[in-house]
């Protein structure tokens, strides 16, 4: 049986790594994480109310950019919560989303988020989690209310990916357009334009804006557990 104090402590290892994995309240903003359905298999534009994506509301546009395939833009129609941009043989497909409020039309309205904060609680950049069979550049935009600015920020995706996969895109990499800089904690709107080679099949699985605590969590977390293990189960007997 084991002995009430190796329990005690064994339970307080529990709790220790419980807080340090547990993701910070409001560390995330989530754009988009693919849950609403969306399709769309011919060239042209459609928005949807979305409760889960920021500002209530995703607009998409699918354009047929060289080629004369089927190309196709597909959210989350067989319960797998991802977007799914895809082209025929010898087709270029492109695929647009727009996040800029509840506003009910595609084209952007470029103060509709009202003034997000994008940098709160320390963020510096989007996590995208992507995957292209072949190379493909995924370019976000964000556009500044009180400026009147937007600055581009870009992907250059290399193909061959066997599942998804999580990039960084920080905020110091984005380039201003003209004369205005915009800055990142008064957003009016977010907008994601992806293109790639002939036949492009890309999935896209979340767009998110996370804190900088959860970068270094995982580690964090084991080396915590093992320092806390040592310390409270002591040195082994012999």
């Amino acid at each position: 049986m084991m002995p009430k104090r190796t329990s005690r402590r064994i339970l307080a290892i529990t709790a220790a790594l419980a807080g340090l994995v547990a993701p910070p309240a409001g560390a995330e903003l989530v754009v988009d994480d693919f849950v609403t359905s969306q399709t769309l298999v011919a060239p042209g534009a459609a928005t949807i109310t979305a409760p889960e994506v920021i500002g209530g509301e995703r607009d998409v546009e699918l354009l047929r950019r060289t080629g004369s395939g089927d190309v196709s833009l597909v959210i989350n129609a067989i319960g797998e919560e991802e977007l799914s941009c895809s082209a025929a043989a010898g087709t270029e497909v492109g695929c647009i989303l727009v996040w800029d409020g509840p506003d009910g039309v595609f084209p952007l309205d470029p103060v509709g988020l009202g003034g997000i904060d994008l940098t709160e609680a320390g963020a510096t950049g989007f996590w995208i989690t992507v995957a292209t069979d072949v190379p493909a550049t995924l370019q976000i935009q964000v556009t500044d209310v009180a400026s009147g600015g937007y600055a581009t920020g870009t992907l250059s995706l290399p193909g061959g990916d066997a599942g998804l996969v999580t990039r960084f895109l920080p905020f110091a990499d984005f380039v201003p357009t003209g004369t205005l800089t915009p800055m990142f904690d008064d957003a009016g709107s977010i907008s994601l334009d992806l293109e790639g080679d002939a036949g492009l099949d890309a999935q896209i699985g979340s767009v998110t804006v996370p804190g900088p605590a959860q970068g270094g969590l995982a580690a964090a977390a084991a080396l915590g557990v093992l320092v806390l293990g040592r310390r409270l189960l002591g040195p082994p007997h012999s």
